[in-house]
């Protein structure tokens, strides 16, 4: 029972370490999200909370898993999930959004609710690196 708990753990962490640099979901639109998704990387790269506070009270939808990574950072993970399960991302069960909220609900101590998650992701998209 520990070694399946400890590999449970292990494979949240590992999916957790890919969670915030995939690429965009196919709805975005490429060029100009990219830019500013590497603008908003690059403050939460250098703890410019304030900064990115500011930006997402006058864009709240955009780019949920970064926005979830800032409130994750700053102690607020309820609201990271509440951001993640809202997104279209989630809602269409796209395998990104789905393996940030395991990796969120994990680090809450919610390990059924994280294995769930992840066994969704592997039944949908179990040949993707992502899925792994």
């Amino acid at each position: 029972m520990l070694v399946s708990d400890l590999r449970s753990t292990l494979w949240v962490g590992l999916c957790a370490l890919f969670l915030f640099v995939m690429p965009p979901s196919s709805t975005a639109a490429p060029f100009d999200d990219d830019e500013e998704r590497a603008e908003l990387i690059e403050l939460l790269e250098t703890g410019e909370y304030s900064e990115i506070e500011e930006w997402y009270d006058e864009e709240p939808d955009r780019f949920p898993l970064l926005w979830a990574r800032f409130l994750k950072e700053t102690g607020r993970v309820d609201e990271a999930i509440q951001v993640v399960e809202k997104s279209e991302d989630f809602q269409l069960e796209f395998p990104k959004a789905l393996l940030a909220v395991g990796a969120l609900r994990q680090e809450k101590g919610e390990l059924e609710k994280a294995k769930e998650l992840l066994r969704k992701v592997v039944r949908a998209d179990g040949d993707r690196v992502e899925a792994r």
